[in-house]
This record gives C-alpha cells, sequence and structure tokens, in this order.
C-alpha cells in the first residue's frame, strides 16, 4: 500500500509541475483553433464576410505598405480604404458612429473605446462573447485579436 501512495504522489506531483506549461500551450492552440473556426465560417458567410477576407490581407502591414498616408490614429482610415468610404465619415473612429446600427456578427464594423476609440470589423467571437476584430493601427499593424465586449461602443453596418 505505500508504494502505492509514493507513486500517486509522484504522478501528483508531475502533474501539478508540467501542468501550468500544458495549460499555457493548450490555450494558446485552442486561440490559434479558434480563429481558424472563425476564418471558416467568416468566409462561409457571406458579402459582408468578404470585408473580413479583404482585412485579412493586410494583417501584419503598416500604414505606409498599405498606401496610407496617415501615420497616426489609422485605424478609420483602413477602414475607409478596405470599405469605401461612405457618407458622414472621415479618420476619425467615431464618426462611424454616423452609420445605421447593426448586431453583433461577424462582417460588422465595431466602435471600441478604451483610451482612445477604435475602429475594425468584426471577423468573430470568442467563446466569453468577445469580439474578434481585424484593424489598422493595432500596434502600428493591421492586426486581428480580442476585445473585451465592454469596449464596444456600437456595431454598424459595412458599407453596401
Amino acid at each position: 500500500m505505500t508504494a502505492w501512495r509514493i507513486l500517486c504522489a509522484v504522478v501528483m506531483a508531475f502533474a501539478i509541475l508540467t501542468a501550468p506549461a500544458y495549460a499555457k500551450t493548450a490555450k494558446k492552440k485552442i486561440h490559434q483553433v479558434q480563429l481558424e473556426q472563425t476564418a471558416f465560417s467568416a468566409t462561409a458567410l457571406g458579402s459582408d464576410s468578404n470585408l473580413v477576407a479583404k482585412a485579412r490581407q493586410y494583417v501584419g502591414m503598416n500604414a505606409r505598405q498599405i498606401g496610407l498616408h496617415r501615420y497616426t490614429l489609422w485605424c478609420s482610415a483602413f477602414l475607409r480604404f478596405i470599405a469605401g468610404s461612405p457618407r458622414g465619415v472621415d479618420d476619425r473612429a467615431i464618426s462611424w458612429m454616423n452609420q445605421q446600427r447593426d448586431s453583433a456578427r461577424v462582417g460588422a464594423i465595431v466602435i471600441l473605446q478604451s483610451v482612445r476609440q477604435h475602429v475594425g470589423v468584426v471577423s468573430g467571437f470568442d467563446p466569453r462573447g468577445n469580439p474578434i476584430v481585424i484593424s489598422g493601427n493595432h500596434n502600428n499593424r493591421v492586426a486581428e485579436a480580442v476585445y473585451p465586449r465592454r469596449s464596444v461602443i456600437a456595431y454598424v453596418v459595412p458599407p453596401a
């Protein structure tokens, strides 16, 4: 019986010591799979998801590489570049509030509030309902990232 307890203690110790590393790797893989699944579902959704596909073409690029003439606060300029420039929208993220409201869905434009306003296109949602957003000027690049849903000001209809 003592050998059994020692074996159990060794197995438990191994599990406890390796769990954090495994959990970190597992989280990274789960996030990657979720983004891949989102990419699949977004391309299968139709015309609004064309905006998602178009935005993804620029992931990793900066404003200069895209050909934008703004090098600061260019999230709205990027969105206007890929979606067209609807009436009443300018280089300020908050100007997208002038557009018709939409539901929280893939392909919608989302206006976010953190320290400043930010705008991008929704490419999916994480398991907690937080939007996954492709946007310009995310660490000076176009990037796809999860934003807290509490920072959402509004979802608006993308330009036709």
